[in-house]
């Protein structure tokens, strides 16, 4: 995917891609190949590969059984539960300013 900036000076393109690998696996059910995965993005499939592992290592992706694709990991899913749980309470405080909600967080995200 390209950046459309009007000052991509400041755009970091290895992280534009990552982003780009992210989405892509955000829209498939299940495992997608490295060859799909850098089909979608545009990619080479050395760079794909590269941002995967990556991202594998910090817990953001991993291979799916028999190493066939990969897919989204704990990292992403306990993202996506804070963005849920934030727009829950935040609808909550719209309706009733007097409510007091105590939010915990699985300790995922810290490694």
């Amino acid at each position: 995917m390209k950046v459309t900036s009007e000052d991509d000076r400041y755009v970091v393109r290895s992280v534009v891609r990552a982003l780009d690998v992210l989405m892509a696996l955000s829209t498939q059910n299940g495992s997608v190949s490295l060859a799909d995965l850098a089909k979608e993005t545009g990619l080479n499939p050395s760079t794909a590969f590269r941002l995967l592992e990556s991202m594998r290592v910090r817990g953001f992706v991993r291979q799916a059984d028999g190493g066939s694709g990969y897919q989204l990991d704990s990292r992403v899913v306990a993202i996506q539960d804070i963005a849920c749980a934030v727009h829950v309470l935040r609808a909550a405080q719209e309706q009733d300013v007097g409510t007091i909600v105590d939010l915990g967080v699985k300790d995922v995200l810290a490694t």
